[in-house]
């Protein structure tokens, strides 16, 4: 056994000698350890932990889940609502409008082979023409004022009988009998079907620029004092604005503008006001 003396007495182990107080230093340290613990319990529990976490990933499924229901139920009364426009007075007014909307804009198709005196003013308001099928070069041409390039034209030499329509509406513009060769590198007349085109000055400030009547599609441009016919007047006219129908051919109908279906109105209106007795007229004829 070997035991340390010192001064004749055995020594103690450090963790079991006891302090003044009759408290050895191995207890102490317990202690020490279990106040630690549960003062670490006590912080699990007053801070925000793996518990919590738990507890708001529930409340946020509990919320998103009462969110979706809510959903479904509105869903289903708007469905409801769709089926039974009597439920809804908000969707029985849309039906009710999407009905009228319909209704007119069957009068004004149907309209559209009328004369603008056989309509109402507001269908000649909302009428949209829907004119031929235009191609790229078509449009450039008639729609953005372009030129064709000079003896290209189909219809430049061509002498067949017929006549010639706008070819965005088929408003009838020139005859046959009116067209000449001028070897100016486009198709030439000296003269159009009455009332067909409409001379406007041109961009470039000096031209006359030349359109059809109706819709207002580019044609080209009107020269006179040349001298190439007795009437002194060249319309020189893109092939592309225009289409040929033989002398035996039926002409198509023509797709009649807002502003034809307007002027249409506005003579037919003219007319019935010069049928209306003049003031005075009446009580004069009543005294004879």
């Amino acid at each position: 056994m070997n035991t340390n003396r010192t001064s004749g007495q055995t020594r103690v182990p450090a963790a079991r000698r006891r302090t003044r107080n009759g408290v050895s230093l191995l207890e102490v340290l317990l202690g020490m350890g279990l106040g630690l613990g549960v003062l670490g319990g006590w912080t699990c529990l007053s801070l925000p932990g793996n518990g919590s976490k738990a507890e708001s990933e529930a409340d946020g499924r509990r919320v998103r889940n009462q969110d979706q229901a809510a959903a479904q139920q509105d869903s289903k009364t708007k469905s409801d609502a769709k089926s039974d426009p009597k439920s809804d007075p908000k969707a029985k007014q849309d039906d009710e409008a999407k009905k009228a909307a319909e209704d007119g804009k069957k009068k004004v198709t149907e309209s559209t082979g009328k004369n603008g005196s056989q309509m109402s003013w507001e269908e000649i308001e909302s009428y949209r023409p829907k004119y031929n099928r235009l191609s790229t070069q078509e449009k450039y041409v008639i729609q953005n004022k372009g030129t064709e390039r000079a003896f290209t034209g189909k219809y430049t030499d061509t002498k067949t009988e017929g006549t010639y329509v706008c070819r965005q509406c088929n408003l009838p513009l020139y005859r046959s009998t009116d067209k000449f060769n001028s070897n100016c590198g486009w198709p030439s007349f000296d003269d159009e079907i009455a009332g067909s085109v409409t001379r406007v000055l041109d961009a470039d400030g000096y031209r006359v620029e030349i359109l059809c009547a109706n819709c207002g599609g580019h044609l080209g441009h009107v020269f006179e004092g040349e001298r190439f016919t007795a009437k002194n007047t060249r319309h020189c006219v893109n092939s592309v604005s225009m289409k040929l129908f033989g002398k035996n051919e039926e002409l198509p109908e023509v797709i009649k503008s807002p502003a034809t279906l307007a002027r249409e109105w506005q003579a037919a209106q003219a007319e019935k006001l010069k049928e209306l007795p003049k003031p005075g007229q009446a009580a004069t004829d009543g005294g004879r």
